[in-house]
């Protein structure tokens, strides 16, 4: 009973491993599928730029077209809104797969503990104190990194 309370356990933490790491790979894909995007559209930009700036036939055209060449404002407002929309998607994800793990290793920690002290021999009090202590510190621990994330990726 006990070792498959402790197999349930390594499982869920290991599918919540696996959960993190594919959010966080998905969110990175997509930053770097943004960024290769942002940069074909710039060099596409940039040889339209300079075609035009060739065909350009007295030194007014060219000084006129070279004024309207650069990057336009509302592109990189519109790649920071794309980023962050991305970055907020991601930890969002993040968080709600952290505070599921947060939640299912209370209660199952806890419960664990309790089926182990009422099968445990006369005189291993001590040891099952330890035991409930070590996991009542381990909960803090996640709470507290859990508290520490949502605070390191909240909007200031």
């Amino acid at each position: 009973d006990q070792f498959s309370a402790a197999s349930t356990a390594f499982e869920s933490q290991l599918a919540a491993f696996n959960a993190l790491t594919t959010i966080a790979l998905q969110g990175a894909g997509m930053v770097v599928a943004l960024n290769v995007a942002v940069i074909r559209a710039s060099v596409d930009d940039c040889v339209t730029a300079a075609n035009d700036l060739c065909a350009a036939k007295d030194p007014q055209a060219f000084f006129a077209l070279a004024t309207h060449t650069r990057p336009g404002a509302e592109k990189i407002a519109d790649y920071g809104r794309q980023f962050t929309d991305v970055m907020s998607s991601t930890n969002a994800k993040l968080a709600r797969v952290t505070d599921e793990q947060v939640a299912w290793a209370q209660g199952n920690l806890s419960a664990m503990a309790d089926r182990i002290a009422n099968s445990a021999p006369a005189g291993s009090d001590d040891v099952i104190a330890m035991m409930k202590l070590s996991i009542a510190d381990a909960q803090a621990r996640y709470e507290h990194l859990s508290k520490v994330a949502k605070q390191a990726v909240a909007p200031e």
